[in-house]
């Protein structure tokens, strides 16, 4: 038997190991395939749901490519009709080849009365007509708008219908309204319904998408573009049609200036019989001022030249109109030369945005001032008491209290130019009062009258059909005494003072006629004072309500009277305009909203705890300003109350709630971080009712403050105020 060799062993069990490791190689080899096979299996899932992703976007994207050359086209074919019935063709295709609908309109609205209708089909005019002319549909509309720049889905129409306004009319399940709006303004508008079946989320978004687009298109051609439609006319046959059919106001003139022709909507806008208006001069019906201007671009006119201005225009004999106009000069194919008006009323826009930039300028002003008054008031806090205390610590004889009195006149002064600022020149916060506003006219009237000049008198044209209000006498006697002011510096010493009042309902936003005033729809009083002085300079006007400014050269009245009346006027949540005419009159007018008259809820009192007569007190001072609530805290302390304080409206309701046992009196501030002065009271007296509470403040909104002073156990003390009257009403107020 031949013997194993000792290195034949070795390579046997070198080759097991081999074998071995062979083995765990091929087995992680086949574990990595199938992982990689899993992989792969996992790859192609991927590849198939990208594909079909793609797919699908690229759908997507060819049906956007699709709509928006249909849309483009679509503004093509607008754009170069001729014809109002082929563009309404032309809409409601369009839209239709996206979305279903039983009946359609959309409405234009060229002025405050004069509409226009564009039918998906000649047969909507039987529901819509009714709906517009009868049912005032319109302002529906116009209401469910409101602000939105979007479509509304209206996916029950029953839920809308309201009073005169029955949407039951049109016999429709649901609907789409949308607004049509340039420069924000709103002019027009649109509907789309269905009888039975409900309309969906997805056609109110193809509706807001081209909705833009729609709505410039019509702009341009129904308030823009309609020179291209007169400019085209081959004949003057062709033009009179044109101009016989046109919702716009249209004149041609002749070289004189004189009125060769009108439509009949600028006809019919005059209030004169045609016979009148033909032959007449187009500048007798120009507001002063504006017949140069009219001149002068008629001149420079060119064929084929547009010149577009805003123009001031009388309507009948009483009220002014704005237009927005369009001159040109034309001729036409058979070589008639012409030149024409072509206008739209802008009234209501142009008077509220008159009205929305003035205001924006002065609430910025008197933001501005506010800030800084609040400051000065701050300071003066802190100064006026601790020149008192100085005062109070030296001798009658002491030299330096010389110095102490200049320093507290000139406080005192300071202290007087910054309450007319913030509180108007009144003393204390005014509470509402239930009154009669002729009643209370006439009894400030009797008051003032007795200083005015001998031969300067007031004359009376009341409205005795007003209803009572909640007023502020105050306020207004404030009101009275900056125009009654106002017109002695016009009438010197002889003349009348006219003090009148209405009632004026606006039923929609619109202009109080026959004035050029904005309104926002409502009920209102308007309250007017009149002098038969010399005028305002027209280019003063835009600025009489700006603070500081005043036509007398050397300024005695500081100018701060009709910014005053602004702020009082704006502050009862009302709107003030003047109309002067030179050489003839000065009229203001204010129109205060009449508000739904709403009960007072009365709180039941509650028994005031008796004191402890064997401690002074404890105060708590919640105030923002470091050095007034440490010179309040010295004050008091010397007195011998015990002080906590706070500096801000949530620390102090905080430092209450941990305190309010021993608490006997809060002094609150009103404007301050975190948490303001109002919300701060609110919350410590729903910790505790009874709490007794000091507000102490310059300036606060009114509405704040009457909220809060209606409860029990409150107090007001404006800033600043002398150390002696604090203490005075801290020792009364804990004493009560």
């Amino acid at each position: 038997m031949k013997m194993i060799k000792r290195s034949d062993i070795a390579k046997y069990f070198e080759n097991i190991l081999g074998s071995i490791q062979d083995a765990e190689k091929n087995s992680q080899i086949s574990e990595q395939l199938q992982t990689i096979s899993n992989e792969v299996e996992q790859l192609e899932g991927y590849i198939h749901t990208s594909l079909e992703s793609i797919d699908g976007h690229y759908q997507t994207y060819i049906e956007q490519i699709n709509l928006l050359s249909a849309l483009i086209e679509f503004q093509r074919q607008v754009l170069h009709s001729t014809d109002d019935a082929d563009v309404s063709t032309l809409i409601f295709d369009f839209i239709r080849e996206q979305l279903a609908f039983d009946a359609g309109c959309i409405f234009l609205e060229l002025d405050g009365n004069q509409q226009q209708l564009l039918l998906a089909a000649r047969e909507d005019n039987d529901q819509f007509q009714p709906f517009f002319a009868e049912h005032r549909g319109a302002e529906e509309i116009a209401k469910i708008l409101a602000q939105k720049d979007l479509a509304v889905l209206l996916s029950e129409t029953h839920q809308f219908e309201s009073g005169q306004h029955p949407w039951n009319v049109l016999d429709v399940k649901s609907a789409i309204v949308f607004p049509l709006r340039f420069q924000g303004e709103l002019w027009g508008g649109g509907i789309l319904a269905r009888k039975d079946q409900p309309l969906l989320l997805s056609d109110l978004s193809f509706i807001n998408l081209i909705l833009g687009v729609l709505s410039l298109m019509l702009h341009h051609r129904y308030r823009d573009g309609a020179y291209a439609a007169i400019s085209a006319a081959a004949d003057q046959t062709a033009a009179d049609s044109w101009l016989a059919t046109s919702p716009f106001l249209v004149y041609t003139l002749g070289r004189d200036g004189r009125i060769r022709h009108a439509n009949q909507a600028a006809i019919d806008e005059t209030g004169l019989a045609e016979s009148d208006l033909i032959g007449s001069s187009f500048t007798e019906r120009l507001a002063v001022g504006q017949v140069d201007g009219f001149r002068s671009d008629l001149r420079k006119l060119k064929n084929g030249s547009v010149i577009s201005r805003e123009l001031m225009v009388h309507k009948g004999k009483s009220s002014g109109r704005v237009w927005q106009a369009h001159l040109s000069k034309f001729e036409l194919a058979d070589g008639t030369r012409v030149l024409s008006v072509l206008a739209n009323d802008i009234t209501r826009r142009w008077c509220r945005d008159q009205v929305r930039q003035r205001n924006e300028m002065l609430d910025q002003i008197s933001q501005f001032s506010r800030v800084m008054n609040k400051y000065l008031n701050n300071l003066l806090t802190v100064l006026v008491p601790n020149v008192s205390l100085m005062k109070s610590r030296l001798g009658k004889d002491h030299e330096l209290r010389k110095y102490l009195n200049t320093m507290e006149k000139s406080l005192a002064q300071t202290d007087k130019l910054v309450k007319t600022f913030l509180n108007y020149r009144l003393k204390d916060i005014e509470k509402p009062q239930k009154a009669d506003l002729n009643k209370l006219l006439v009894k400030i009237a009797e008051k003032i009258g007795a200083r005015l000049p001998g031969k300067v008198g007031f004359r009376f044209s009341l409205d005795h059909n007003l209803p009572s209000m909640q007023l502020f006498p105050k306020r207004l006697g404030q009101l009275f005494k900056i125009f009654v002011q106002n017109s002695l510096e016009a009438l010197k010493t002889k003349g009348i003072i006219r003090v009148g009042t209405r009632m004026v309902e606006m039923k929609r936003n619109g202009v109080v006629l026959p004035h050029l005033f904005y309104l926002p729809a409502g009920k209102y009083v308007e309250l007017s004072f009149q002098d038969r002085g010399p005028g305002i300079d027209a280019k003063h006007l835009d600025h009489i309500f700006k603070p500081f400014f005043s036509t007398k050269i050397k300024n005695q009245g500081g100018g701060l009277g009709l910014f005053l009346a602004y702020r009082i006027v704006k502050d009862l949540k009302g709107e003030i305009f003047v109309k002067s005419i030179p050489n003839e009159s000065t009229t203001f007018y204010i129109y205060l909203p009449l508000q739904p008259q709403v009960a007072a809820s009365q709180q039941p009192t509650v028994p005031a705890k008796k004191q402890d007569k064997t401690r002074r007190g404890k105060i708590l001072v919640v105030d923002d300003e470091f050095s007034i609530r440490t010179m309040l805290q010295e004050v008091f302390e010397l007195k011998g109350y015990q002080v906590l304080s706070a500096a801000n409206g949530r620390e102090g309701v905080d430092t209450f709630k941990a305190n309010s046992a021993d608490i006997d009196l809060v002094i609150m501030d009103m404007v301050m971080p975190e948490m303001d002065g109002k919300e701060a009271c609110l919350k410590i007296k729903a910790l505790k009712p009874d709490q007794k509470i000091i507000i102490i403040s310059g300036y606060s909104k009114r509405e704040d403050l009457d909220q809060i002073l209606k409860k029990n156990q409150m107090s007001y003390m404006h800033k600043p105020f002398q150390v002696n009257d604090i203490l005075l009403k801290v020792e009364k107020f804990i004493g009560a």
